[in-house]
């Protein structure tokens, strides 16, 4: 697996129905633990069920792959990453068509996009336009009536309350 996630079926016992015993079938995400080995020198499995809250669908919605625009291919892609596969893609980027490969990472509920050096590519580099956002809302925040005085090392006291001064 080289540390890429996978979905499988798996059947388990239905909590709801114990008196005969049922199973129920569960979609679950796997993903081999490479930083960590037990006494045998294996790599525990780490399992990702519906409730932890990983929809791929959902996630590929999200990025702007240029391969996704027909239905069919988009499809195609998601059974490929489902089954634990590196597919290639095309992205938009700074207004160029950038070759990328792209795995699921339920862990981190996102997808893992590399260059085609297989150099991982950040949020930032990804959505520049929401990476801006949270700049702004960042520098807005540092501009908050409440702020450290430099010289003096207290609060600046305009909005505190009286009682908690």
């Amino acid at each position: 697996m080289c540390g890429l996630s996978l979905q499988k079926d798996i059947f388990i016992k239905d909590l709801d129905d114990l008196q005969n015993e049922s199973r129920k079938r569960v979609t679950v995400w796997f993903k081999l633990d490479l930083g960590v080995t037990n006494k045998d020198g294996e790599h525990p499995l780490k399992w990702f069920f519906p409730e932890y809250g990983f929809d791929l669908e959902k996630t590929v919605e999200k990025y702007p792959f240029l391969d996704f625009q027909d239905e069919e291919k988009k499809m195609a892609g998601i059974k490929a990453l489902s089954y634990g596969n590196l597919i290639s893609l095309s992205l938009e980027l700074e207004g160029k068509k950038i070759p990328v490969y792209v795995s699921a990472n339920p862990e981190l509920k996102r997808l893992d996009v590399f260059s085609s050096e297989m150099i991982a590519l950040t949020k930032q580099q990804l959505f520049p336009d929401s990476a801006q956002k949270s700049i702004d809302l960042l520098s807005s925040e540092a501009q908050s009536p409440q702020r450290m005085d430099i010289d003096s090392g207290s609060l600046d006291q305009q909005n505190i309350p009286k009682h908690k001064r």
